[in-house]
């Protein structure tokens, strides 16, 4: 499991257990060093704070995982995305919703059924993902995005709606008169409004910091189709992003760190 935190002491059984040895075993400087993660200079206890050896897993199809180990894992479940509404005009997807835990409990030989969820087609949804012990019954899930409308007696078509991490309603923009879509919402916002034959903007991707040297984005709206524009683009591989106006959604994404 991660070591204490800054403030707590750490002792060299602690970081010997961490790294995979018994509570006895000799401390090694090169591991200590690795598991620090400062390849040049002295190695102090301090630099060892909230340090992990559990290296990130990413899964972008479904699958069972079992663990080696007890440790409290923070889970990233992403689930994919809408795609845009059917034609010119239409509205983008809206992102599958992204959601993340930060206490998931595995005991060593726990099994976590891996469920995720592939992106919608044009003017569908995306499906679900989920992350479930099958030994306690412990559960991430979400929801998955929301698809864009199509055009309708001129006026463009509204983006796809988004659940937020913290469950709050993204809404996505509404299209124009003059028959431009509006953006899909994603997990950081609300989608942007057409303004006349311009297209609204799907919400830009959400950041995730999965370590000090890692960031991921995920579950950003698609965007709205120009009058006349037939396909837009489709979502952003394995991020549970929304799909463009006449355009699918992506699948979703699952990440185990510590």
């Amino acid at each position: 499991m991660t070591l204490p935190a800054s403030g707590s002491p750490i002792s060299f059984s602690q970081v010997d257990v961490e790294l995979g040895y018994t509570s006895s075993n000799p401390l090694s400087l090169s591991s200590a060093r690795q598991l620090s993660g400062d390849i040049t200079g002295a190695i102090h206890m301090s630099d060892l704070y909230g340090k992990s050896s559990f290296a990130p897993r990413y899964f972008t199809s479904s699958t069972t995982w079992t663990s080696t180990q007890t440790l409290a894992l923070k889970v990233l479940s992403v689930s994919g995305g809408a795609g845009g509404g059917t034609g010119a005009g239409a509205g983008g997807g809206g992102a599958g919703e992204a959601v993340t835990s930060s206490t998931f409990q595995v005991q060593t030989g726990d099994t976590l059924i891996i469920t995720v969820g592939l992106g919608g087609g044009i003017a569908s949804r995306g499906q679900t993902t989920t992350v479930v012990n099958s030994r306690t019954g412990e559960t991430v899930t979400g929801v998955s995005g929301y698809p864009g409308q199509a055009s309708h007696s001129g006026v463009g078509g509204t983006g796809g709606i988004t659940i937020s991490p913290t469950g709050q309603t993204f809404y996505g923009g509404t299209g124009s008169a003059a028959g431009a879509g509006g953006g899909g919402s994603g997990a950081a916002g609300a989608g942007l409004p057409a303004f006349g034959t311009i297209p609204g903007s799907g919400t830009a991707a959400l950041a995730i910091h999965i370590n000090s040297t890692t960031t991921i984005y995920v579950s950003a709206g698609g965007s709205g189709l120009a009058p006349g524009v037939g396909v837009g683009s489709a979502g952003l591989d394995n991020t549970g992003s929304g799909g463009d106006g006449n355009s699918p959604g992506a699948s979703g994404l699952v990440v185990l760190y510590t």
